[in-house]
């Protein structure tokens, strides 16, 4: 009997949550998982053809795109744009072609690709003007060179893709580094380098 008196509240708290819980089932709207073109408030007009990298630069900051396109959000952009949450526009001429990996080192934008301009698959952009830093491959349309990742690590910028030379000296692992200007070979691997992170393993930063 004791137990029945101490039971008989909890079951019945039992059953009108389960009725609760019941009812708003009964009333919830569905939601069907996806993606949300653009930001929550309005859509983002697209490029028309492949995007392969994105960052963040620039005071203000801008959301910065890149890959191989003609235009974007209908405006021409070769290969690179900025959007800063209402409207897209162009980084000087662009590249010409594409565009695979961004990155941000000493307050420049880092574009390196299989473009030849403004720079040989590599090129810093400083906010209003493109500057090229250097070969990444021989400086012709040979087969197969390219940047396809970098990183910055311990003050240097590291790039990695399909290399075959690094300002006319030869690559045998696919990685470069660049610090002040100067480029150097760096490990990377035999067949190609397709991504890169940093990880502070030791912890020693």
């Amino acid at each position: 009997m004791l137990l029945a008196k101490f039971l008989a509240p909890l079951l019945m708290s039992i059953s009108a949550a389960i009725a609760l819980l019941q009812a708003s089932l009964a009333t919830a709207q569905p939601c069907d998982p996806g993606w949300v073109p653009g930001p929550m408030t309005t859509a983002l007009p697209g490029a028309d053809g492949p995007i392969f990298a994105m960052i963040e630069y620039g005071t203000p900051s801008r959301l910065i795109v890149a890959g191989k396109f003609t235009h974007v959000g209908g405006i021409a952009a070769n290969n690179i744009a900025a959007w800063d949450g209402v409207n897209w526009t162009s980084l000087g001429g662009g590249t010409d072609d594409a565009v695979y990996s961004l990155a941000v080192y000493n307050n420049l934008l880092i574009a390196g690709g299989q473009f030849l301009s403004p720079g040989t698959r590599i090129a810093a952009w400083n906010g209003s003007t493109w500057a090229a830093m250097g070969e990444i491959g021989p400086p012709t349309a040979a087969p197969g060179n390219y940047i396809f990742a970098m990183a910055v690590f311990n003050g240097y910028l590291h790039v990695g893709g399909r290399i075959d030379s690094v300002n006319g000296v030869g690559v045998n692992e696919n990685a470069a580094r660049y610090l002040n200007g100067t480029w150097s070979v760096a490990a990377g691997n035999e067949s190609q380098v397709r991504a890169m992170a940093v990880k502070d393993w030791d912890g020693a930063g």
